[in-house]
C-alpha cells in the first residue's frame, strides 16, 4: 500500500510539475510601449512654379527695383532716331505687361546688335463720368453722354541710359510733361549696354524689346 500511495504521489507530482510549466506569465506591457504609435511617412509639399515673364538671360539682367517717387522728373529729352527699318529679321529679348502703380523696374540689357527696338503699348487707368442735360438751344431735346478723363496722377517713363557713363540717351513716356499717344517706339541705334528702366502710375504697359537676330540662326 505505501508503495501505491508514494507512486500516486509521484504522478500528481509529474502532472502539476507539466500543469505549471505550460501556463506563462502574461506579456509585460511597458509604458514606453504603449506611447509608441506607427509612425507615417513625412510628405513634404513642394511649391509650384512660377511663371516668368519671357526674358532673354543672355541679354536681359532684372535689377532689384528701388523706390520710385511718386511725381516723376519734369525734364524731357526727346526720343532719337524714331523708326525701325523694315524686313529686318528679329530676336525678342524682353517681353511682358507690367501693371505700375508707383513702382519701376530696372533691367542691364545687353545690344551686341544694334538697334535696340523697345515698343510700348501703355494702357492708363482713366475716369469716366456721365454728362446729362436739356439743350439750351433749338428743340431744347434732353442729351446724356460720357467723357473720359485721364487723370494727372497717371504717368509712364522709360529711360535708357548708358551703362557705363551712366549718361541718359533716351527719356520718353507718357502723361505729364510727355503726350497721352498710348503706342510708343523707342530705338537705340548704337550696340552697347544700357540700363533700361520702366516706371509708372496708374497705368498697365505692355513691353517688348527686341535686337536683330544673328545671321545664320533661326
Amino acid at each position: 500500500m505505501k508503495v501505491r500511495y508514494t507512486g500516486l504521489l509521484i504522478i500528481l507530482c509529474t502532472i502539476m510539475i507539466i500543469t505549471a510549466g505550460c501556463t506563462a506569465p502574461p506579456p509585460v506591457i511597458t509604458e514606453q510601449q504603449e506611447m509608441q504609435t506607427p509612425t507615417s511617412p513625412t510628405v513634404t509639399a513642394v511649391p509650384a512654379a512660377t511663371p516668368t515673364a519671357p526674358v532673354h538671360s543672355d541679354y536681359v539682367t532684372i535689377v532689384t527695383p528701388g523706390p520710385t517717387p511718386l511725381v516723376p522728373p519734369d525734364i524731357q529729352i526727346p526720343v532719337q532716331d524714331l523708326g525701325s527699318e523694315p524686313g529686318i529679321d528679329r530676336k525678342s529679348i524682353y517681353s511682358e505687361r507690367i501693371e505700375f502703380l508707383s513702382n519701376e523696374i530696372t533691367l542691364i540689357v545687353n545690344v551686341p546688335r544694334a538697334p535696340l527696338i523697345i515698343d510700348l503699348d501703355i494702357t492708363p487707368q482713366g475716369l469716366t463720368r456721365v454728362k446729362e442735360g436739356t439743350s439750351r438751344y433749338g428743340e431744347r431735346q434732353d442729351y446724356r453722354y460720357q467723357i473720359y478723363h485721364i487723370s494727372g496722377n497717371v504717368w509712364f517713363l522709360c529711360t535708357v541710359a548708358d551703362a557705363e557713363t551712366g549718361a541718359v540717351i533716351v527719356r520718353d513716356g507718357f502723361g505729364r510733361t510727355f503726350s497721352h499717344d498710348s503706342r510708343r517706339e523707342i530705338v537705340i541705334r548704337r550696340p552697347g549696354i544700357y540700363h533700361v528702366t520702366f516706371s509708372g502710375n496708374m497705368v498697365a504697359t505692355d513691353i517688348e524689346m527686341s535686337i536683330p537676330k544673328e545671321p545664320g540662326t533661326e
